[in-house]
């Protein structure tokens, strides 16, 4: 069975080709934050049929395809897009998903409402492949079966570009790569047993960054504290720019992330924390060489996306501008980047002081409230203001549609009870509608009807004789 899967993983290698499919995955799950997808509640799970299933079967499973395939434009090329595998850039099988440099070989000629690469230019794909997800998972991402899981992570991670490209927040220079959607591809097995049979897994289609993660570029001590590099470094193998990480570089680079992270958390896309090995280093912009450092954050499955949680917190609406970096990060939220920035900043301070920490995003990113970032609610009492006259005026809606419905069932109960005291009452309407005045007599007795059309004192009587 092993050597089954390490002939299927080679469908990654380099110099194979894949062809990818347009994607519509669901709202992104899988988190106690996220609503549960129409039809997936009982499916997150093993069923009694697929307990004692292989995983190369379950993968296989007509049930187990990407949530919301859509395989009805699969036959028409103009829908496709080829790639050709250069290399693997997360190492094999290590971890849930498979990361490939790729070459683009052609593109769709239909219009697919976002952007894709160029023929010929490199650009990665991330791949959700449930084949090669670890079986043993710690308890708190659930009881989920394996090919759940993989949904799960593809909806989160296209959920969260797809958010971000919506805001011009994908590309140079900003923070998150650009994104190119959100795409299928077919492979098959080489396992006997399914011989003859395709599975589908899903992927996205990323902005290639050649660069280098912060992690890769340090040394690492017995604390799990980063060592930078002391001497010049190219952070790319086959060009010129480098440059020392000298402490000054280090914290520019730091300043670029978080201000990067809090423009995203502006717009609903927050991070609960950033890892190092997740944050790039580049002095490159595709072929262009940049005149300063771009920093980029990749892995974005582990980011909540505001708008679509069960109910949306709404943090920042009242903010005029983009929170202070102080407002979003403390050092404990930094933790992993202990070494990137000085170790002295942990050093406690005296009640009242403050921190070097907190005096550095002062310093680098200027007052807490300014025309640019926001710390305080700076216009709270307008905001109160507004939502109070919002909330009157529904209140004087409501009593408005209250009172109306009163009206409406007063007049009707009236009517019923003229209705079932007087049955003449129905000739009464009946003729109020063809425009006859009906006259009683003092004992109720209808004495004379006028067509209103007619002259006064013209009766229904003498125009009968007329006629």
């Amino acid at each position: 069975m092993m050597d089954t899967l390490r002939a299927d993983l080679r469908q990654y290698g380099p110099g194979k080709k894949l062809t990818l499919f347009p994607h519509s995955p669901p709202d992104p799950h899988g988190r106690s934050t996220y609503k549960v997808p129409d039809g997936l509640k009982e499916k997150r799970i093993l069923s009694e049929r697929e307990e004692d299933m292989s995983m190369t079967a379950l993968c296989f499973d007509d049930d187990n395809q990407p949530h919301l395939l859509d395989t009805n434009q699969h036959g028409d090329p103009a829908n496709s897009l080829g790639v050709e595998i250069i290399e693997s850039l997360s190492n094999g099988n290590d971890g849930d998903n498979q990361v490939l440099l790729v070459k683009i070989l052609h593109k769709p000629t239909t219009d697919l409402k976002f952007p894709v690469p160029d023929t010929h230019e490199l650009a990665v794909v991330k791949i959700f492949d449930p084949l090669f997800f670890p079986e043993d998972v710690p308890e708190e991402e659930g009881p989920w079966k394996v090919t759940s899981r993989a949904d799960m992570k593809l909806s989160r991670e296209a959920g969260a570009y797809k958010e971000l490209h919506a805001y011009n927040l994908t590309g140079y220079p900003h923070l998150a790569p650009q994104y190119y959607g959100c795409w299928t591809t077919c492979l098959t097995s080489h396992s006997p047993d399914f011989e003859g049979k395709t599975r589908h897994v899903g992927l996205v289609l990323l902005e290639y960054i050649q660069g280098t993660s912060i992690r890769d570029l340090c040394r690492h001590g017995a604390d799990e504290a980063l060592i930078p590099p002391k001497g010049r470094i190219c952070v790319h193998t086959d060009g010129p720019d480098s440059f020392k990480f000298t402490e000054e570089k280090r914290l520019d680079i730091l300043a670029l992330l978080l201000a990067g992270v809090v423009e995203q958390v502006y717009k609903g896309v927050w991070h609960e924390y950033v890892e190092p090995e997740n944050v790039l280093i580049t002095m490159r912009n595709k072929s262009a060489i940049l005149e300063a450092p771009r920093v980029a954050l990749i892995a974005y499955d582990i980011c909540t996306i505001d708008s679509k949680c069960k109910k949306p917190m709404n943090r920042w609406e009242r903010f005029p501008h983009t929170p202070h970096p102080s407002k979003c990060f403390d050092l404990a939220k930094l933790y992993g980047f202990g070494g990137w920035w000085p170790l002295k900043w942990e050093e406690k301070v005296e009640e009242g002081e403050v921190s070097p920490f907190k005096a550095w995003l002062l310093e680098r990113f200027g007052p807490l409230d300014s025309e640019k970032y926001s710390y305080k609610v700076v216009y709270r009492r307008q905001w109160l203001l507004r939502e109070k006259q919002i909330k009157q005026e529904l209140e004087r809606r409501a009593k408005r549609q209250e009172l109306e419905a009163k009206r409406k069932a007063t007049k009707d109960n009236s009517e019923a009870k003229l209705s079932r005291d007087d049955p003449s009452s129905h000739s009464v309407a009946l003729a109020a509608k063809m425009g006859i005045v009906v006259l009683y007599d003092s004992d109720g007795r209808v004495s004379q009807a006028t067509d209103s059309s007619m002259d006064e004192g013209s009766s229904l009587e003498s125009r009968t004789k007329r006629r």
